[in-house]
């Protein structure tokens, strides 16, 4: 299971996408191209790693980015050249405006 969540650490907040492995294990991603709104609220993270999953068909090596992250290709190209076989996209876009929100006109 991978989900977003805001979670506490030493002192500060973070936007992190959360990975439960089968087996157990937990990995984290904290978004480190924070919104404007995150800037000086949140903490920005410093790596895009990607995580080994052992699922019952096999091996995957997953990568996430969260919300606006989307508008950064260098990131997805990053964690894709560090093995990512699949991408995780989180985002609460809710705004239609937003050219990737939901809802906008193409």
């Amino acid at each position: 299971m991978i989900c977003g969540s805001l979670i506490p650490d030493a002192g500060q907040w973070w936007n992190a996408s959360l990975v439960f492995a089968p087996e157990g294990e937990r990995h984290t991603y904290r978004k480190i191209n924070l919104a404007m709104n995150e800037r000086g609220v949140l903490a920005a993270g410093s790596a895009l790693p990607v995580h080994r999953l052992a699922l019952p068909a096999g091996e995957v090596t997953v990568g996430t980015q969260i919300c606006r992250e989307i508008r950064f290709p260098e990131q997805w190209q990053h964690l894709a050249r560090c093995g990512a076989q699949m991408l995780v996209y989180l985002t609460n876009a809710a705004n239609p405006a937003e050219p990737y929100g939901v809802g906008a006109a193409t």
